[in-house]
């Protein structure tokens, strides 16, 4: 199964991965898109990380699905059908390069979630921001449920990023010693920031 899902990554990251500028939203003093998902303009330069790709007990398959946090016609969101179960360390890392984004004048953090399939996603997942001097900066979300949960975190729960002016990535991380189930699905949409948790 891992060797069939990685032979996904490869062909969904060319898909993603031209030299897509960062979205910019149309409310540039209100907040600033990660991506939603939509369309090519708004997925940016996407990426998927295995801890030890020779790991053959671990995997991943994404696809963009018709479904959307918030009900928009023709929406999609990211699927993330993962697995994590194995002997050894597993961790699959989904980042998206920001190019040094300056995000000092926003406070928060939004993104939607949803656990798929029998018991959902039960959990918990790390995410993280890294900035241009490569500092990580993570903060846990739990309480993920069945149905879509729009999760916001104030920028200040990310304190080793001391500098806003330039952040280089955002990164979801799922992992064998906080996803239950170990092996599940995932679903992801609207990443962006905001100023004064306006949505």
């Amino acid at each position: 199964m891992s060797q069939g899902f990685r032979k996904v990554i490869a062909l969904f990251s060319l898909m993603l991965c031209p030299t897509l500028g960062f979205a910019q939203d149309s409310e540039p003093n209100k907040r600033a898109l990660i991506s939603d998902f939509n369309g090519e303009e708004a997925v940016g330069v996407f990426h998927i990380y295995e801890a030890n790709p020779l790991n053959m007990e671990q995997g991943v398959r994404v696809e963009l699905v018709d479904e959307d946090a918030l009900g928009k016609p023709g929406g999609k969101a990211l699927k993330i059908d993962y697995d994590v179960d194995s002997w050894q360390r597993s961790q699959i890392v989904i980042w998206f390069t920001l190019a040094e984004k300056d995000f000092s004048s926003y406070d928060t953090l939004h993104l939607s979630l949803k656990g798929q399939g029998p018991g959902g996603f039960r959990g918990n997942l790390p995410v993280r921001f890294v900035d241009s001097g490569n500092r990580a900066a993570p903060y846990v979300l739990s309480g993920i449920k069945g149905d879509w949960k729009h999760f916001q975190i104030p920028l200040k729960r990310f304190p080793r990023i001391g500098d806003w002016s330039s952040v280089k990535e955002f990164e979801i991380v799922i992992d064998d010693m906080n996803a239950i189930p170990k092996v599940g699905t995932l679903l992801v949409d609207e990443i962006y920031v905001s100023k004064d948790k306006s949505r």
